[in-house]
């Protein structure tokens, strides 16, 4: 039998022995190209089937080189191959996936047992999988004895991380650094076995510095377009210091229609921002976060609608957000989340993910973008909300400074050029981006000068958020005006009076309760800083108490009528231009506790880092774990109960 022959019978055999008739063009020129023992680099968009061609390759490579008759019957030895990942939860969740088709897989890492390692050395698993820290240090003696002569190949999935994590970038150190050494396993297997690397994301440069640093002498390179028809791309602008106005329509949704609310992935860039959603969305739901049918399901991550998803969250809360969100009826419908959640996480019914704030580079942002859409040809929406001074950090680069910035160029072809890659043609140019759609001219028939009342039939492709923005612009260009003449000391002594009131509910949270908490002062006492912050913002426009109740959301009407009470004592002086000086709090403490239990002032406790406020340990949203995805899971008091 001729080479081409052999090759054909191992890829329909790999094939039938995970349910496929067949394999996709780009899928069955990489299996090809690594069955006849070349090097193989693999950049495909999201979606495209990258992982089926390791799935498949102990198999093809077992027929490949032993026959057909041979491994029908069972007699040749197994074939194993190596995959290397970034993250454990991926490992885990393409591990399970593979044992219900039948395939036995494995991953090596702190959780192994020596019984797993010897089974491993024994070949007895079809496909191991580990990161690059527990193959080239911990377990790099597993390659020695009988591994080492039935390994058939090695994966690397998301080899853009052998770039973006294993090298210096500027004056920081590598993020982890052994990704940069993973040309070292090329001396610790036989030199024929090939090296294939996938990924979705890589520009020309990138390609070139992995092939070099894998040794990947004369590789075949299967390369596709990364662009995504099915998504559309576009940028709003939102106020970072009132986010209830930005995500009120999707805490509505989540009220509204609780576990069939079409679910919204959420990227942030700064732990702060996760960290206030998550408390903004418990305390506006309440115990409408939670899906309970039986009404006696625990009141945890388990049943909760939204999550937090970043590198501190726990593994077994990570486990809960990735099986339920990736389920189509899963609890989980909002995962407010880092890149960490981005990569290679599987979501089939996804269709609009919001990126609060810019991600560090065009590759991140693509990644990101291609957890939607999947494997559907309906349209999706990737909206990137930015606010004032979004573009300000160091740790962006020029080309997503760029897009951000961006008003007059096509978004699409911006992520593509970068890329180095053919822009296609756009038949319906408001699917494309925000920016094509201002060009749209879908419903007009005029060959020449347009006189068409309605040119573009877009309104209806809009994302929900964009909608809801449009909308809110729209009100508050019709009710624009001040109503009163406050002087900015007015208003500034005004917030201090609001402060003060919030530091009294805390005062009494904690002074009624002796524990430690699990969430923010803004969920436990119901009335945010960012409340404050909006009040603050708008005080010249609130007419009357209606308005204010109308138009800010107050956990109850105590705290509606005392912020009243506060801002009217203002309000009713400054026509006389005798404004109040000094509005004093029914009951408040002069010098509240802050956080820590220390007396202290207000400008102290307020003016902790962003940080220091995620590390603080606090109260209130219980976890099945005992963890809570709102805060650092590392610190727990010992009060804490299931």
């Amino acid at each position: 039998m001729d080479i081409n022959s052999k090759v054909k019978e191992a890829i329909s055999y790999g094939s039938k022995k995970l349910g496929y008739q067949s394999l996709r063009e780009v899928q069955q020129k990489v299996v090809e190209a690594y069955l006849i023992g070349k090097d193989v680099f693999v950049c495909l968009p999201t979606g495209s089937g990258k992982s089926l061609c390791f799935e498949i390759a102990p198999y093809a490579l077992e027929c490949m080189q032993y026959g057909l008759t041979a491994v029908e019957e069972q007699t040749a030895p197994k074939t194993v191959c190596i995959v290397v990942a970034p993250l454990v939860s991926l490992m885990k969740d393409q591990i399970s996936s593979l044992r219900s088709k039948g395939v036995s897989a494995i991953c090596i890492g702190p959780e192994s047992t020596s019984s797993d390692i010897e089974d491993i050395k024994s070949g007895k698993y079809n496909l191991i999988f580990g990161s690059p820290e527990a193959l080239l240090n911990s377990y790099r003696t597993i390659f020695r004895g009988y591994l080492r002569n039935v390994l058939g190949a090695v994966f690397i999935d998301e080899s853009h991380c052998i770039e973006k994590w294993g090298k210096c970038q500027g004056k920081d150190e590598p993020f982890r650094t052994d990704y940069g050494r993973l040309g070292e396993l090329r001396s610790l297997i036989r030199k024929e076995v090939p090296f294939v690397t996938l990924t979705a994301t890589a520009t020309t440069i990138v390609k070139e510095q992995i092939i070099q640093n894998l040794c990947m002498q004369g590789c075949i390179q299967v390369l596709a377009n990364p662009n995504r028809d099915n998504i559309r791309y576009a940028v709003v602008t939102v106020d970072i210091d009132n986010l209830y106005t930005s995500f009120s329509w999707l805490i509505d949704e989540l009220l509204n229609k609780s576990v069939n609310t079409p679910k919204v992935i959420v990227f942030c860039r700064r732990k702060q921002h996760m960290k206030d959603l998550y408390e903004l969305f418990s305390h506006h739901l309440s115990k409408k976060a939670y899906y309970m049918p039986n009404g006696n399901e625990p009141m945890d991550d388990r049943s909760r609608l939204f999550a937090m998803y970043h590198k501190k969250t726990h593994k077994i809360v990570k486990e809960t957000v990735e099986k339920e969100f990736c389920k189509s009826n899963g609890t989980i419908r909002v995962p407010f989340c880092s890149i960490a959640f981005g990569m290679g996480v599987n979501i089939k019914d996804a269709f609009l993910d919001l990126h609060l704030g810019h991600a560090a580079d065009l590759d991140d942002f693509l990644q990101e973008t291609g957890r939607i859409g999947r494997g559907s040809t309906q349209l999706s929406h990737a909206v990137l909300l930015k606010y004032k001074r979004c573009t300000s950090s160091k740790n962006i680069t020029l080309a997503m400074r760029n897009y951000v910035n961006n008003d007059t160029n096509c978004r699409r072809d911006m992520l593509l050029n970068h890329f180095d890659v053919v822009v296609p043609e756009k038949s319906i140019l408001h699917e494309c981006c925000d920016i094509c759609a201002r060009a749209c001219k879908c419903l007009c028939k005029c060959h020449c000068d347009c006189s068409c009342s309605k040119k573009c039939a877009q309104d209806g492709c809009l994302s929900s958020v964009e909608k809801h923005l449009a909308e809110l612009e729209c009100d508050q260009r019709k009710d624009k005006h001040p109503v009163h003449n406050l002087s900015q000391t007015s208003i500034f002594k005004m917030e201090s009076n609001l402060l003060q009131y919030r530091l009294h509910l805390q005062n009494n949270l904690s002074g009624q309760h002796n524990l430690n908490m699990l969430t923010g002062f803004d969920a436990a006492t119901g009335y945010s800083k960012s409340l404050i912050d909006a009040i603050i913002k708008n005080a010249r426009y609130i007419k009357d108490k209606e308005y204010l109740n109308a138009n800010f959301a107050f956990f109850c009407d105590e705290h509606m009528e005392k912020t009243w009470e506060i801002i009217n004592s203002f309000l009713c002086d400054t026509d006389s231009n005798n404004v109040c000086t000094n509005v004093l709090v029914d009951k408040c403490i002069a010098n509240p506790i802050n956080d820590s239990g220390s007396s202290d002032s207000y400008n102290t406790t307020e003016s902790s880092s962003s940080e220091d406020n995620w590390q603080n340990p606090k109260k209130m949203v219980w976890l099945h774990t005992g963890y809570s995805s709102s805060e650092d899971e590392i610190s727990i008091s010992s009060n804490c109960s299931s």
